[in-house]
């Protein structure tokens, strides 16, 4: 018996407590429900929903209190979804609220077919009267009015479900609806109560798959909200086509879950964000892919560039006919050689730097000065010898913290990177050991990182550059960090500055 004493409802959290529990037991066995208004809890008026047993000087003390009841003494049972109840004059909306300021949240549905709970069990006592027990056997006409009054007590869940069901059950509901108004227009007695009893039970079921298929429709918006901005976390941006493919599909599994109606794509919407989500990785792997080679690009560009200039007008009027041809062939070439402004479905720089690379082997051999003077300029010197993956041609200076890291905050990793033998694990491809190129390194054992840089200054000299440390890891594939500076799941630090 939860509620014995006031002490079961001296405050509000008590009162809770004891309810929550009364209310799973009447899961097993249905359970008397009486239902007060306007009754003082933690110096606030409210609602006191009590069920099961109720000792009856309690129930003395809450009536004398001023609290109103709300119907007449009915019985109540719980079930995953649901709460099923019959009380006359008590009506689903005010148990819902009752509930609710309990801190209870779930559907309420009328159900004349539930058990009575036994009486006898409380001495709680309803002025109601009760209508006497008829000996012999319900004539006709009796069980229809029966009928017709059950099929009242639960004909706003009927219309609600009707409304938002599935199309088969949908249908199956309005034809066993149907049939229920027939048998009681023909007042068919038992068969009217029949029908009427068949249908209760389908709405019951009704109600289940609607609260099971909300709990389906807010997966699908957390599954939306967390691919949406996705598609515009990528540098370069993702290409205008696949975005607007994408955000279009996104958008018709949002709206969707949205509807107020029963929602029967909820397979087929989670394969929609399931095949988004596929596509969005092969972005990711791509967009690493341009990170990667964007540096190497920019080079090989400046190279040829410096290159084409040395294709002096006197040195072209020496040149035959054929090499000035080749010249301007490849000057057309490395004219139309531009950086990818946007993602799309394809790595453009392998392409690009085949164009790039033919054009700087050319004039390395018919414009560059082969005279073999030997510079004594220091930034000559270090140019001519410099390669940017070959870590023995650097001219390394002293390594720079930046953005408040330290030496000691990477323990042994700060020998490695002064020498220039500390290679990133930024890609699945193995290990990455080149100059300009941002990379990462574990540390504390993987569960904390940090992202530095081989930084190539004007004068080609080498700076190894500690841009930003992470003490979390995780992210796409487990193996991406936050960074102290911001900027979410990443790689390497969006934020940071070097």
């Amino acid at each position: 018996m939860p509620f014995k004493s006031i002490a079961d409802i001296a405050t509000a959290a008590d009162y809770q407590k004891n309810l929550k529990k009364a209310l799973a037991e009447s899961g097993r066995k249905p359970a008397v429900l009486q239902v007060f208004s306007d009754y003082t809890l933690d110096k606030k008026k409210g609602f006191l929903v009590l069920v099961g047993p109720v000792d009856g000087k309690l129930l003395e003390t809450i009536v004398k209190s001023g609290a109103k009841r709300e119907g007449v003494k009915g019985s109540v049972t719980e079930t995953q979804d649901l709460i099923r109840y019959k009380a006359s004059g008590l009506k689903p909306d005010v148990l819902t609220k009752a509930l609710k300021e309990a801190k209870i949240q779930k559907m309420v549905s009328i159900a004349d077919f539930i058990a009575d709970a036994a009486e006898g069990e409380d001495s709680g006592s309803d002025a109601s009267p009760e209508t006497p027990a008829k000996s012999g056997t319900p004539t006709p006409q009796a069980l229809t009015l029966a009928a017709a009054e059950k099929l009242k007590g639960f004909a706003a869940d009927y219309t609600r479900m009707a409304a938002h069901s599935a199309d088969n059950v949908a249908g199956r509901l309005k034809a066993l609806k149907q049939e229920a108004d027939d048998q009681i227009k023909a007042a068919s007695g038992k068969e009217a109560l029949k029908a009427v009893e068949a249908l209760d039970k389908l709405v019951d079921v009704a109600l289940g798959l609607y609260a099971q298929n909300l709990k389906q429709k807010v997966g699908l918006l957390d599954r939306v909200g967390e691919l949406g901005p996705r598609l515009d976390g990528y540098k370069p941006p993702l290409h205008v086509k696949p975005k607007s493919e994408m955000k279009l599909l996104l958008g018709k599994v949002g709206a969707g879950a949205k509807a107020d109606a029963y929602c029967s794509d909820v397979d087929k919407f989670n394969k929609i964000c399931d095949e988004v989500g596929k596509t969005l990785d092969d972005y990711d792997s791509l967009s690493e892919d341009y990170a990667e080679k964007a540096p190497d690009y920019s080079r090989l560009k400046l190279d040829v560039d410096r290159l084409v200039k040395l294709a002096t007008p006197a040195k072209i009027k020496l040149m035959l006919p054929d090499d000035k041809k080749a010249l301007t062939e490849h000057v057309k070439a490395i004219a139309k050689v531009k950086p990818p402004a946007t993602l799309y479905d394809k790595d453009p720089y392998t392409e690009l730097m085949v164009v790039l690379e033919r054009a700087r082997d050319w004039l390395q051999d018919h414009v560059e000065d082969k005279t073999g003077a030997v510079s004594t300029d220091p930034v000559a010197q270090r140019k001519a010898v410099f390669k940017h993956d070959k870590p023995s041609t650097w001219d390394l200076t002293a390594v720079s913290y930046l953005n408040g890291t330290s030496a000691s905050d990477i323990g042994s990793k700060a020998g490695d990177l002064a020498n220039a033998s500390l290679s990133s694990r930024t890609t699945a491809k193995g290990s990455v050991l080149k100059v300009d190129f941002e990379g990462h390194e574990h540390l504390d054992g993987g569960s904390g990182g940090m992202a530095f840089v081989y930084k190539l200054n004007a004068d080609y000299t080498v700076t190894p550059t500690v841009v930003d440390l992470s003490s979390k890891r995780g992210g796409k594939n487990g193996n991406q960090y936050e960074w102290n500076s911001g900027g979410g799941w990443s790689y390497f630090p969006p934020n940071a500055s070097y």
